[in-house]
This record gives C-alpha cells, sequence and structure tokens, in this order.
C-alpha cells in the first residue's frame, strides 16, 4: 500500500510546474484552505493541487487534485463586490460552408489515373 509524503500547490511558469506551496502528508485541511484562496481570486497562471504518494517499490506517484485555468486579463486580485458587472461578448455561431449546388459533384476527381500494379516479380 502506497502512502501520501505530501501535498504541493504549482503554478505553472517559463514551459514548466513550479512548486508554490507546499504542505505535509498531515496538513491536507492547510492545502484546501490555500487552493480555496486560489479559487476566489481569478489565477494570472495555471495552477494545481497534487498529491504526492511513495509506492511500496519506492517510486513517488504524482495526482492531480485539483486543476484550474489561467483567466485573460486576470490580476490575481480579488474581485470588488461594489464594481459593475462586466458585459461578456456574445459567442458567434460557427461558420458553416454552403451546401454545393445541386447536381455539382461533392468531390473533386482525381487529377492523375491510378498507377497500375505492378508483376509479382517486382520488375
Amino acid at each position: 500500500m502506497s502512502q501520501i509524503v505530501s501535498y504541493e500547490i504549482e503554478v505553472q511558469a517559463e514551459g514548466g510546474w513550479r512548486a508554490r506551496e507546499a504542505f505535509g502528508a498531515s496538513e491536507l485541511a492547510e492545502a484546501r484552505a490555500a487552493w480555496a484562496t486560489l479559487e476566489a481570486n481569478p489565477p494570472t497562471a495555471s495552477c494545481r493541487r497534487v498529491e504526492e504518494r511513495l509506492t511500496e517499490q519506492g517510486m513517488y506517484v504524482r495526482r492531480t487534485l485539483a486543476y484550474r485555468r489561467a483567466v485573460k486579463g486576470a490580476t490575481g486580485r480579488p474581485a470588488d463586490p461594489a464594481a459593475k458587472p462586466v458585459s461578456v461578448a456574445r459567442r458567434q455561431p460557427p461558420v458553416v460552408a454552403p451546401a454545393p449546388a445541386p447536381g455539382r459533384p461533392t468531390r473533386r476527381p482525381a487529377a492523375t489515373a491510378p498507377r497500375p500494379a505492378t508483376p509479382a516479380g517486382g520488375g
């Protein structure tokens, strides 16, 4: 049976993940509280909460418990509850290609004729 070694909150920076905070195996409540603080503020970089275990074979296994994607334009500060809500632009419907005209083929013919099969001798 594997045992939990630690919990970490990591931030994505410079193409990799860097530990922001580390907690011992008995500090799950503190790790959750730190994660709740991150959840309350829009993150400026992607974040994740990771559990690290040590297996019976002596290998470390990491498991992501929570993940939060970076928010564009986020400041990392809590939102002001007295501020007016910002309107969000409506999402435009996807562009659909027009249907082909009636009587026209939907596929283009091949540019060249297929090659004849080669004889079994290869030659």
